[in-house]
């Protein structure tokens, strides 16, 4: 016959001490089919968290756990096979999803939205990096600059530049240095540098 087997704790760690008492639902053949199953409790003993190792008739069974501060019937089918004790109740335990408030929900959308334009912000900072590297004109800058914002965005241009872009709602601003590379953006109130050595190449994108 399987055996029932397990350890248990409570929420803390701490090893328990009591009763499993065991029982079929209902009068049943046996699992070698050379007797009846009658519905009687087996107490099975649990000393220090440790089960007792103790053969069950395969079939429906209800299982009452019998702890200081935890009393609890369980109603699982002990399989055929051996079987731990938190595999054996696990599916008899109603599963209650978490309860989302609008707050909340909300609050998960801001999130999801502000990682978004987090990562349109690191194409932007990629796309220059790659073009001022380059020792391309603004010109050239601005063609390449387009293609990496989501169809969502809102491109501003001013002079040629491109001003600002907005994604779900976050702008970045910029200025540029007289010779077209950019100067400085600014996003959610914070303002980065930008610094080129004397051939003109990007070295340091820093916070003002």
């Amino acid at each position: 016959m399987p055996m029932l087997t397990g350890t248990i704790r409570n929420a803390a760690g701490d090893l328990l001490t009591g009763l499993l008492e065991v029982k079929a639902l209902s009068p049943r053949k046996s699992f070698d089919a050379a007797a009846t199953i009658g519905p009687a409790y087996r107490e099975i003993d649990v000393t220090n968290g440790v089960i007792d190792p103790t053969e069950i008739e395969p079939g429906p069974i209800k299982v009452s756990a019998r702890f200081d501060g935890w009393m609890q019937d369980f109603h699982p089918n002990m399989p055929e096979d051996d079987v731990d004790f938190w595999d054996l109740i696990e599916s008899t335990i109603p599963y209650t999803p978490e309860v989302q408030t609008a707050v909340h929900a909300d609050r998960l959308a801001i999130e999801a939205a502000a990682d978004r334009a987090e990562a349109v912000a690191d194409a932007q900072d990629s796309a220059i990096a790659d073009v001022v590297a380059s020792g391309e004109t603004k010109a050239v800058l601005d063609a390449t600059y387009a293609p990496v914002y989501p169809a969502t965005t809102a491109i501003a241009y001013s002079g040629g530049n491109v001003s600002s872009v907005t994604t779900d709602g976050v702008a970045t601003t910029y200025t540029y240095n007289t010779d077209g590379t950019v100067a400085t953006d600014t996003r959610a109130g914070v303002t980065r540098s930008y610094t080129y050595d004397g051939s003109g190449n990007l070295t340091l994108i820093e916070e003002i």
